[in-house]
């Protein structure tokens, strides 16, 4: 295709809408098989009918967002992407399924219309209190989100800047996890 043509639109706008249906069926087959099997095992349905062979295994916490924090379990904020819509959602999904964390989504200020789609694509999880989402309301806010005591961890994709303001504002005991962009981006994980 050839870039910015109504045919190259077209095709990437069909993707976006494949990605969030498959994320969607994948959270609704999870949720609908969580109580049947303590593994979590998926080897068939969901995001991997597309994929003959594939199989693959999910542990999570049965905590939800509403828990954590009560009972000293925290929770992660991830502070949405402003360069691409699915960054978030991936983000989302790997602080869930992979850390085993309630996630709080913040939205990008850029990106406040993603609020409404993640809503019906996270729906699965928002049901089960695991996820939940706020529209970004400026910096004071955001400080206020990260600095409360609940949060454990805050995950964000951004530049090197706000990687450094978020470090110098969050509690010590809060790890933090960034994709930080440009040409070269850098990935940081605690305790490596």
């Amino acid at each position: 295709f050839e870039l910015g043509t109504s045919e190259a639109r077209s095709y990437a706008s069909s993707n976006r809408y494949i990605f969030g249906t498959m994320i969607q069926s994948f959270l609704k087959n999870y949720v609908n098989r969580r109580d049947q099997d303590k593994q979590k095992v998926l080897e068939e349905g969901g995001i991997v009918s597309g994929y003959p062979g594939v199989s693959f295994e999910i542990r999570t916490t049965n905590k939800t967002i509403q828990q954590a924090g009560t009972d000293g379990e925290k929770i992660c904020i991830v502070l949405g992407a402003g360069n691409q819509n699915f960054l978030t959602a991936i983000d989302v999904l790997n602080r869930v399924f992979l850390h085993k964390e309630c996630v709080l989504i913040k939205h990008h200020p850029l990106r406040p219309w993603l609020s409404e789609p993640f809503e019906q694509i996270f729906d699965p999880l928002i049901q089960l209190h695991v996820v939940d989402q706020v529209l970004d309301d400026g910096v004071e806010f955001t400080q206020a989100l990260i600095k409360s005591p609940q949060v454990g961890h805050v995950h964000l994709t951004g530049a090197e800047a706000t990687y450094r303001a978020i470090q110098s504002t969050v509690a010590s005991d809060v790890s933090i996890s960034a994709e930080l962009g440009c040409v070269t981006p850098w990935l940081i994980v605690p305790n490596l």
